[in-house]
């Protein structure tokens, strides 16, 4: 089995159009992860949830050394998907993103653990997204910026505001408008809390990682306070033909 130490996140990514994926690997899938993806309209969406959820369970299967098709999974009160505990097992904790191009997997002892990953060149209203979702601070601040950069910085703070609700497992029941997250230019990414979000920005490390024009954002709760070392992993390892290298 794969050692997780404490304290540590391993954080797996794939860029998706250049992965051969099996379709051998629908067997290491639940029934009702099967039924999804036979519900998908498109090739490339159920390529793309065969590859992640797939992916999920080979990754995860390093660490439990069980077989990733008898991997349980059971969700909270909120849809986040958890690892069910088995006797003698360890059961770490993940959480899973993918969009056209690009799947992050994120595992780690910590529960509370969330990843997010957009592609900063994608077409989008994201302006008008950014008016309804962002607090003041975040528009002031894109603002601020040239407007040549105004795109790739509203994905930068949208992933890590998605990481932040995916960590707390809680969904949309969170406002992304209660907090704003900060990118100083020198020093660690922070999060702020507004009235309407009862956390404390203390426990909370935030990682933001550029792979080509994807990002890639990592929430952690550090209950203890401690800084967590995160290791970027190329997923392209569970991968039947890898088509390219690892950066």
């Amino acid at each position: 089995m794969l050692a997780l130490p404490e304290n540590e996140v391993h954080l797996y990514w794939l860029e998706s159009e250049t992965a051969a994926v099996g379709e051998q690997w629908l067997g290491l899938l639940s029934a009702e992860e099967r039924a999804r993806h036979s519900r998908f309209l498109f090739e490339k969406d159920r390529r793309i949830f065969l590859l992640a959820h797939a992916m999920a369970r080979l990754a995860l299967a390093r660490y439990t050394g069980g077989d990733p098709a008898s991997l349980e999974f059971d969700v909270n009160p909120y849809g986040k998907p958890f690892l069910c505990a088995r006797a003698g097992a360890p059961c770490p904790g993940f959480n899973l993103s993918h969009t056209h191009g690009m799947v992050a997997l994120a595992i780690g002892r910590e529960p509370d653990v969330g990843v997010d990953v957009e592609d900063t060149a994608r077409a989008g209203d994201w302006a008008r997204l950014a008016g309804n979702v962002f607090t003041e601070e975040e528009r002031a601040g894109l603002g601020r910026l040239p407007p040549a950069e105004r795109q790739r910085r509203f994905y930068e703070l949208w992933t890590l505001k998605e990481a932040y609700i995916k960590a707390r497992g809680m969904g949309l029941s969170i406002p992304l408008d209660g907090f704003s997250m900060r990118m100083p230019e020198n020093g660690p990414i922070g999060i702020q809390f507004g009235t309407a979000v009862a956390d404390d920005a203390a426990v909370w490390q935030f990682e933001m990682f550029a792979i080509a024009t994807f990002r890639l954002a990592l929430a952690i709760r550090a209950r203890d306070r401690r800084k967590w070392t995160v290791r970027l992993l190329w997923g392209g390892q569970f991968c039947p033909q890898p088509a390219f290298s690892r950066p």
